[in-house]
């Protein structure tokens, strides 16, 4: 699988600060500041019909610099997810299939794999899975930094230990468990939606007008979601 840069076109739109709906457990938006002259319209980096937001990202340039390597537990680590997860995992990247920078460890350790989960041809969410070498911590990441962020209530970190297998076990199982959870698009009419997840309503992402979300969605749409 060929690394991907990340990129504005492929990240989530962001909202207004205040996009929380009153009654309703506050609004985590996901996604890239929006640059001058725009404006937040879209939950989420739009894919084109027939492409991936691998084809969106522009192409890697060439370095001499050697690629980085894994750790003799971390590829272990990658070996055993790679034999591991099922089919609708396999979009997911694994490492070293790094973004630039993400080779850098974190206080949780590096990257081992990740994904964008994606509905309506828009990125909504980007989860991931860290290893230390002693433990394994899963959770939400940046959408274009790519670091961890534990303390997301969206989707927040949990932390595994135990043998490497036991590990990347529970890992995997997260991170299918995201990638099933039910999520609903609320709409108030144009372009004004919030994504929620079904399941214990808390807020994805959101677009338009603060002041309409406020009031009840004129529809509520389940929609699917996939891996990419």
């Amino acid at each position: 699988m060929s690394t991907k840069e990340p990129s504005k076109e492929d990240m989530a739109g962001v909202p207004a600060p205040d996009a929380a709906v009153p009654d309703t457990p506050a609004l985590e938006v996901l996604g890239t500041p929006v640059p001058d002259g725009q404006t937040a319209e879209a939950p989420g980096a739009m894919v084109p019909d027939g492409q991936t937001a691998a084809d969106q990202a522009p192409e890697a340039p060439v370095s001499d610099t050697p690629a980085p390597e894994l750790t003799a537990a971390e590829a272990r680590w990658v070996a055993l997810m790679r034999r591991t997860m099922p089919e609708e995992l396999r979009p997911m990247l694994l490492a070293p299939d790094w973004y630039q920078g993400m080779e850098e460890a974190e206080p949780q350790g590096r990257c081992m794999a990740w994904y964008d989960l994606v509905a309506d041809r828009y990125v909504l969410l980007t989860v991931g899975a860290f290893y230390d070498g002693e433990q394994t911590v899963v959770g939400s990441m940046h959408c274009q930094c790519m670091y961890l962020q534990p303390d997301d209530r969206c989707c927040p970190s949990q932390r595994f230990q135990g043998s490497l297998e036991e590990q990347v076990a529970r890992a995997r199982d997260w991170l299918l468990w995201v990638a099933h959870r039910p999520v609903d698009r609320r709409e108030w009419g144009g372009v004004t939606t919030e994504y929620r997840f079904a399941d214990d309503g808390v807020g994805i992402s959101a677009s338009g007008c603060n002041a309409l979300r406020r009031l009840p969605p004129r529809q509520v749409v389940r929609v699917p979601t996939r891996v990419l």
